[in-house]
This record gives C-alpha cells, structure tokens and sequence, in this order.
C-alpha cells in the first residue's frame, strides 16, 4: 500500500511544479494529497517532493543554517504552507512574482512538512568541507602579460560586457547604456561609441555590424524588455530593432538552422521565476519563434551540425532548478528533440561551458564551469569549480577531471601556447558575505599526455570584480589575447578623478618567449 501511495504521490506532485495554469492535474486532487495521511519519513518525503521539480538536492550540498534561515523557508512558501514566522515576509504577488511560481493552497500538511525540514536538518553538516586543491597553483606565466587599462576619461564603474572582433580592436559595454570601440595595439584611444536604449549585456561581430543583446535591468528580474538590436556602420552607426519582449536575455547563438539563406538564432532567456530558450527561425520574410525549453535558467548555447546531416543542432546549458546540459537535435521543418546530457541539482549553479575535443579522439566533449552565487545560499561551496566530461560514445559523458574554483564566471577553451592542445582561460568572482571583492583569472596549460591543466593564477583583485570575458589576437601577431571586463566598487573620488579603469588587458607573448 505504501508503495502505491508513495506513486500516487508522484504523479501528482510531479504537476506542482508547473504553473497553475499548465498542470494537467487538477487543484482538488493536490488538496487532496496535501490531507491524505501518506506514512513516509523525512527522507522519502524529499524524494517526493523536491525530487519531481528538479533533481532532489541531497542534504550535505548546502551547510545547515543556509537550509534552515533561506532554502527551507522557500521551499515551504512555494508549496504553499505559509506560517507563522512568515509574518512580515513580503507575498510573492507583491514582489512581482507570477502566478502559479508559489501555490495559493497548502501542497503539503504541516506535519509532513516538519519531516522533511527534520530530515535536511538532521542530515546536513554544521559547515560545508573546504574547496581543497590538490593541486599547487603557480604564480604566473612569463609569456602571459596583464596589464589593467585606464582610459583618459571618467565612465561607469560597470563594465558589462567585452568583446574582440575579427580586426582586433575590442567593444565594450557599460552600465551607462554605451557602447565604446577601443584600439588597444598601442596607447589606448577611443575609435567610437554607439548609445544603446538598455543596459547592453551580450555583443556578437555579425556580418557587416554588431548584433546586441540588452535588458532593462542588470540583476534578476521579472520583466520582459530585453532586446536583440544590429548595428550596421555606413557614415553613422545605424540601428535595426531584431527582435524584442525578451525575458532577460543574457547569449544569443546566430547560424542557419533550417536551410534557408536567412541566418537565424537562439536566445536565452535567462529571466528569473520565469524564462525559456527559444529558436527564431526565418519563414515567409518573418521570423518565428519555437520555444525548446520553457524553464528558466538559460545561460548559454552551442549551434553545432554534431549529426552532419547539414543543419544545426543546438547544445546549452541551464542554471536554477533545471540544472544540467542540454542537447537539442535538429529534426527540421522547425522540430527539436531534446536530450539531458548532464544533470545538476539547483544549488550547483552551472555558469559557463564550451564544446570541445579535449582529448583528441574526434568525440565532442564538455567543458563545465559551476560557481553562480544564489541569493538564498551565498556561501563558497566545496563542489564549485571547472570539469572537462570525456565523451564515452553516444553523448554519454563521464567526469575526468576537476579543478576547484569558487564562483567561476566565465571560460574560453582554446590553444593559447599554440603546442597544439586546448587550454583553459577562467574567471571567478564574487563579494564575501562582509562584502569583500575578490577575483582571479586562472590559466589552465594542458599536458598532452593525458586529460591534465597545469594551473596558472593571472591575475587576482581585491577591490574589483570580474564582469565578463573575451578572447581575439588584439595584436595580430597570431595568438590569442584576453580582455577582462571590470567592475570598482564605487568610491566618493571616482567623479573627480579624470580617468576609467574598465578592462584588464591579458597579452600572449608566446611567440616572443
């Protein structure tokens, strides 16, 4: 009998996680189950419930006063079971939420409820384990030179966004909604600059321009005001509005994905409580939208032809409850067939990825960067760092290396010693809970002999954090370069001071050691 309620209780939760509006089951039958007397411990209480929205998270990933002060809490609004030491805490209509994210009717009794809480307390560590490495983390490396760059004029102390285009000069984006263009093979000098409607937040260097992503606000948001503009320069910069409504957009992916002369993309929506990954694709001199994924949480897409049958298919990778990466074959006539590839409970807060041969053996492997710092559970977390996932055959994946990294933001894989092999280029930064920076770019140098990076610390800030990433041969002298954009805690001076410190130029001179 237990067993069947125990299924019961599957099917029916597993409907909850949905907006109201989408759950095939109807409200009544989850009241129902909420007063139904189901005989299960704390533990099969969590299988139950936390484990058909997302993956279950085990007790240890989080340490026990993140899960009792901020994890916990939330996890018992959103099914509805308001107590009361709620009294006071603002109700999710009032913070812009929408319907259906917390449900409006008890999902769960009381007294099942304190099981679970006792069991994630009971089972949880004081504190979570040091982010040991075992690896020694050298000093430098002689050929990579960084250099922070000042310009000779007073900005945004936000930086929000590099990039390096094929000429190798570099555009950057600021919080005071403009974009700069900036040469920086000698003196640095400002070539151009281009005001933007929103906070810029992704560039792209499409064909004869620019192609922007921008949102209405940096941080997490509920709104839908993002857009996907292209910049086309003839005399002046001019502008044409691609696409708009989007929900915090964050990377868009251009390439033909149904066979047409007319380029397409992929957005992602990262949003907040809500979002999505969308493919727009040209039909009929118009762009439509298919959404491949309504969950929010999209960080970042691949579009590569991994089944060579002449279009694209799409890889990403997704943060927040459904965390993993994601796999979308390409069907045409605008179908896409979705595969997990890597799953990740929600506090694993994947960042960064890229798609690549790591090992050499003509199979697509992955390269996974988690370290994104959750709101409910700020603390440095022992399982956050960069992984390569070997391809076994079939997309199947197996973890064969870790480095441990807290907070990593951003990757590039490429052959930056030009030997031959693919290295790594990561970032990481984060404020402390005293709200202390700190930021470091790390150098992975790949050993040939095996899946093996020989750590290298770049650069490290204590006053400034890391805001993105970019590489491209600034000096077209046939390496690859790197270009961090910067973020400087405001200080009183900064309006009387004549100068600007945006972004942290990292120069190879491999070819000049």
């Amino acid at each position: 009998m237990r067993i069947i309620l125990l299924l019961f209780a599957l099917i029916a939760i597993g409907s909850s996680c949905n907006p109201i509006s989408e759950r095939k089951q109807p409200i009544p039958t989850l009241y129902q189950l909420s007063q139904m007397d189901l005989k299960l411990d704390g533990k099969q209480l969590a299988d139950v419930y936390c484990g058909n929205c997302h993956l279950k998270p085990e007790p240890e990933v989080l340490d026990k006063a993140t899960w009792e002060n901020n994890v916990l809490p939330d996890m018992r609004r959103r099914m509805g079971l308001y107590l009361e030491e709620d009294f006071g805490v603002p109700l999710p209509e009032d913070l812009g939420v929408p319907d259906g994210v917390y449900a409006k009717i008890p999902l769960i009794k009381k007294k099942d409820w304190d099981k679970l809480k006792e069991y994630y307390l009971q089972e949880a560590p004081t504190e979570l384990p040091p982010n040991e490495r075992t690896t020694n983390v050298k000093a430098k490396v002689a050929w990579l030179e960084a250099n922070e760059i000042e310009m000779p004029r007073s900005y945004s102390n936000i930086t929000t966004l590099v990039l390096v285009d094929k000429s190798g000069l570099v555009w950057l984006g600021d919080s005071e909604k403009g974009l700069f263009q900036i040469d920086l093979k000698n003196k640095p000098i400002i070539l151009d600059s281009i005001s933007t409607p929103l906070f810029p937040v992704y560039l792209v260097g499409n064909g004869e321009g620019l192609s922007l992503l921008a949102m209405n606000k940096i941080y997490s948001n509920q709104d839908s005001a993002g857009v996907l503009e292209h910049y086309a320069e003839k005399n002046s910069w001019s502008k044409i509005r691609l696409n708009e409504g989007l929900i915090r957009p964050v990377h868009v992916s251009f390439g033909h994905l149904n066979m047409d002369s007319i380029e397409d993309y992929v957005i992602s929506h990262f949003g907040n409580h809500i979002g999505k990954l969308s493919v727009y694709l040209s039909k009929n001199n118009k762009l439509e939208e298919m959404v491949i994924n309504s969950n929010p949480g999209s960080k970042k897409t691949v579009l590569l032809d991994f089944d060579s049958d002449g279009d694209l298919d799409v890889f990403g990778i997704f943060s927040k409850a459904t965390g993993g990466v994601y796999y979308w074959e390409n069907l045409g006539k605008g179908e896409f067939k979705e595969r997990e590839l890597l799953k990740f409970h929600p506090s694993f807060g994947i960042t960064d990825f890229a798609i690549k041969d790591i090992n050499q053996d003509g199979l697509i492997d992955i390269v996974l960067l988690n370290g994104a710092n959750s709101n409910l559970s700020p603390e440095p977390k022992n399982y956050q760092g960069i992984r390569v996932f070997l391809n076994k055959g079939a997309l199947e994946f197996e973890e064969e290396w870790f480095f441990p990294l807290h907070f990593g933001t951003s990757l590039f894989v490429e052959d930056f010693d030009l030997d031959g092999d693919l290295d790594i280029v990561v970032s990481s930064s984060y404020n402390s809970l005293n709200q202390e920076m700190h930021s470091e770019i790390v150098f992975f140098e790949n050993d040939q002999k095996e899946v093996e990076f020989k750590p290298y610390t770049i650069q490290t800030f204590k006053d400034k954090n890391i805001t993105s990433l970019a590489v491209g041969d600034i000096d077209s002298d046939g390496d690859l370069d790197v270009i961090a954009g910067l973020f400087e805690a405001p200080k009183s001076s900064n309006k009387l001071n004549n100068y600007w410190t945006p972004i942290l130029l990292i120069k190879n001179n491999i070819l000049n050691k």
